[in-house]
């Protein structure tokens, strides 16, 4: 088993406190994927996914002197997505996050993100070829689809994801289990078995 995540993000944890832009870029390079691929997933739309992304990432800068580091950085990322994700659905449509200011926090951060997103037409290319699944799930409620997708498509662990939904563990392991047999039963359903 490895060290805690407190004692290996330690030194990240100390320059991000301290305003480190550099650290921040670091943070979001290496979290910006998973975090878009998964919002799109939970949205079925690659624009509101990226806005989500962006006010993920400003809450965690604005958040950053808070967070105790009792959980690794990136399952406070994907806690705060999810939130993000949650408070969008529950409300009426929020502001998004202006560009300018993540460019402000990170300068050059737009050029660089907006060069790895994939182009529409490779979004429209994988949306078809998982279109029949992807139905299926997003017609899941949202508390069950959330759980689906970060426990088997990001391979987050029971005690993870009850973290990042603030939810017992044994929630989880009970609203994956209904997502996935729902799942498989529309699944059969649709193929005539």
């Amino acid at each position: 088993m490895g060290e805690p995540a407190e004692s290996q993000e330690a030194p990240l944890l100390s320059r991000l406190r301290a305003g480190d832009t550099q650290a921040f870029e670091s943070l979001v390079r290496e979290n910006q994927g998973p975090l878009y691929n998964l919002l799109a997933r939970l949205t079925g739309d690659p624009d509101e996914a990226l806005d989500l992304v962006q006010e993920t990432f400003l809450r965690a800068f604005r958040g950053m002197a808070s967070f105790r580091g009792e959980s690794a950085v990136k399952t406070w990322l994907h806690r705060i997505a999810m939130n993000v994700f949650l408070n969008e659905r529950r409300g009426p449509r929020r502001e998004t996050v202006d560009v300018q200011t993540l460019e402000e926090l990170s300068p050059g951060w737009w050029d660089r993100w907006s060069g790895r997103m994939p182009d529409p037409e490779q979004l429209a290319i994988r949306r078809e070829e998982s279109r029949r699944l992807g139905g299926i799930i997003a017609r899941l409620p949202e508390e069950y689809r959330a759980v689906l997708l970060l426990r088997d498509r990001e391979e987050y662990s029971a005690h993870e994801v009850a973290e990042m939904l603030e939810i017992s563990e044994s929630a989880v392991k009970s609203r994956l289990h209904r997502a996935r047999m729902y799942v498989r039963k529309e699944f059969l359903k649709k193929a005539g078995k």
